[in-house]
């Protein structure tokens, strides 16, 4: 809800620019400042001020030409607090950038929504200048009003130097353009409100008198139900030949509990392992779903000991509360059915099964250990096909092969057989059930070994009763060069696989959808993502009609960050209306030497949890376990 607001710094001189306040629309009836009064209301509902409301906005900003640099910035209705006589809504807003996490204050009535300041501490204007209207009702297209005009205040600054805080004198003025059609990532909003506001500043430097001109220019789009869903600034100093200029996009929103796209990062578990480069420290992290909450299963290294960690998330992305489970290693497999969750992971090259209550509450003690003939089983997946769990592992005996094992919901392992066994390594397995049978997929070096070698996806169904229904193997993906990390899910009669594609040199991010019987629909494969030069670590879940793919890019320097896509029913990758198909989830790491690792995604009843690493790489400081929520859009 807050718009632009900060310091620039211009040739010298420290500026100033916009109140912290925003532009809004309407009609006045004299150049007098309009005060809270009765009014039609919000009839459009361009401000819905709910507690819990959440927006989310991908940015990016440019001074005098210079490289861009990209952001993210969320808003959210966190309650309400009195403020010079009023009970004010209380908005709180952060960002990636360099500035500090403050609260914003409006008060809607009937004739407008009115600013009444914020608690950031280096805003010394908008005190003087508010309370002042934001947007006045009803909105009405050409028309415009002053939204406050004061000479002779405290700038806060001090621009030339000698000591003492600058005057400044500010006037703004807001109309309303009109209306207009605006199509973003998440969507196509009619009929949003533009409204204009203009503001210009005039500094008085108190060495000598000398005056220096500012003026903005921000442009916001308004959407009914919805709020800002689009904004831009530019800011011009002549005297210093400054400009600089910022533009933000909704990126997602949950606005009296209806949400699209993408909603803000949150740190899920801090300090999980020491600073390194070692990306397989603390691991993947794996997330599964129980109706009601996600559970998110990592490890925490201390001492170069793992420990197997549960976190109860709330589809809101909240932490109900954290437990330990056991030493185990950094690759852990989970999935819920009759009542518990049941956790795979090799502790001491063993295949080691636990349940978890939804409660948190571990049942098996130090875990069930499966029975092997090989010290060497590592790398569990786990699904369940409404009466018992599969969980299927690779194990070396020479080379790499897969096993399985069915496990009832009371922890009997019921059978144990041999998923896939043949020359060569069976790696990277991951498995989904579709109503009948289950799918596994994993990476396949019967054609090569080595990680320039030419590998393959491969698959097989598995029966309910531990039957393997194509003993040959079902060739999912044989294009040239290296195909590797599969990952499955099933939506509405057909599985997704997608992979890591080296196919044309670079990587890249491929898929295809694999009918229930086994046919692989496209057997080319989906080009997913192949604008990128760098990607990593897919992960697939069901996405209302769709499927959503997300998976890492690059390493520290922007574009890199957790991306996604959408795939539809008909194998399309869905695109959008500004930006291709590819969308941000996690944004670029606005810190030095950190990287985002290893995602893993889940759906729930409404919307999906992304979990991954911020594995940061600064000696003396620590990786967390972050996450952001995904709404159908």
């Amino acid at each position: 809800m807050k718009r632009f607001c900060g310091v620039l710094v211009v040739a010298g001189f420290a500026l100033m620019v916009s109140a912290c306040g925003g532009g809004g629309g309407g009609e006045s009836k004299s150049a007098a400042i309009t005060q809270p009064g009765p009014g039609p209301g919000d009839q459009a509902n361009y401000f819905p001020l709910g507690i819990g409301n959440t927006w989310e906005y991908q940015g990016v900003q440019t001074a005098n030409n210079q490289g861009a640099v990209d952001y993210h910035r969320s808003a959210t209705v966190t309650g309400t607090r009195a403020v010079n006589g009023v009970t004010a809504t209380v908005v709180k807003v952060s960002s990636s950038l360099d500035e500090p996490t403050f609260d914003t204050y409006f008060y809607k009535v009937g004739n407008g929504i009115f600013s009444y300041g914020n608690s950031e501490a280096s805003d010394t204007m908008t005190s003087q200048i508010g309370p002042y209207p934001e947007l006045l009702f009803p909105v009405t297209g050409g028309t415009s009003f002053i939204q406050y005009s004061k000479a002779g205040l405290d700038s806060g600054v001090d621009l030339d130097g000698d000591g003492l805080r600058e005057k400044v004198s500010v006037s703004a003025t807001a109309s309303v353009a009109g209306f207009e059609t605006v199509s973003l990532a998440i969507g196509t909003f009619p009929s949003a409100a533009r409204v204009v506001e203009t503001i210009s500043y005039t500094f008085t430097l108190s060495s000598n008198g000398q005056s220096v001109a500012a003026t903005e220019r921000n442009e916001v789009h308004l959407a009914s139900g919805v709020g800002i869903i689009k904004q831009s600034q530019s800011v011009s100093v002549p005297a210093a030949n400054y400009t600089a200029t910022s533009t933000e996009e909704l990126s997602g929103y949950l606005v009296d509990g209806q949400g699209k796209g993408v909603l803000g990062r949150r740190t899920l578990s801090a300090g999980v392992a020491t600073a390194d480069s070692d990306i397989y420290s603390p691991g993947e992290p794996s997330v599964a779903f129980d109706g009601t909450n996600f559970l998110v299963v990592s490890r925490r290294v201390a001492n170069a000991a793992g420990t197997i960690v549960g976190t109860i998330v709330t589809p809101s992305n909240t932490v109900v509360g954290s437990f330990d489970i056991g030493a185990g290693s950094n690759s852990t497999g989970v999935a819920f059915g009759a009542g518990n969750y049941l956790l795979a992971f090799s502790r001491d090259g063993q295949i080691v099964l636990n349940r978890v209550t939804p409660a948190g509450v571990v049942l098996d003690g130090t875990g069930i250990a499966l029975p092997s003939q090989s010290t060497s089983n590592f790398g569990p997946v786990v699904a369940f096909d409404g009466t018992n769990f599969l969980v299927v592992w690779q194990q070396f005996t020479g080379e790499y092969d897969l096993q399985g094992a069915l496990v009832s919901p009371s922890g009997q392992i019921l059978k144990q057989f041999s998923v896939f066994a043949a020359p060569g390594e069976q790696v990277e397995p991951a498995i989904a059930f579709d109503g009948t049978n289950y799918l596994a997929v994993w990476r396949d070096t019967r054609s090569g070994s080595g990680p320039s070698a030419d590998t393959d996806i491969t698959g097989v169904r598995i029966g309910t009763d531990g039957t393997v229904l194509d003993p040959a193997g079902i060739a999912i993906s044989r294009a040239p060069g290296v195909q590797g990390s599969p990952v499955l899910s099933f939506n509405r009669g057909q599985y997704l696989a997608v992979w890591k594609d080296l196919r044309n040199g670079g990587s890249a991010i491929y898929g295809t959808r694999i009918a229930t019987d086994g046919t692989v629909l496209d057997p080319g494969g989906i080009a997913i993502d192949t604008s990128h030069s760098a990607v990593y670590s897919p992960t697939v879940a069901p996405f209302g009609t769709n499927f959503v793919v997300a998976w890492r890019v690059g390493d520290y320097s922007p574009p890199a960050g957790v991306y996604g896509a959408r795939i539809s029913p008909n194998g399309q990758v869905v695109s959008l209306a500004t930006s291709g198909a590819i969308f941000p989830i996690s944004g670029s790491s606005t810190e030095y030497a950190s990287r985002f690792v290893n995602p893993v995604i889940a759906t729930g009843a409404g919307n999906s949890l992304i979990a991954w690493i911020n594995n940061r790489e600064v000696s003396g400081t620590s990786k967390d376990l972050e996450s952001a929520l995904l709404y159908p859009f």
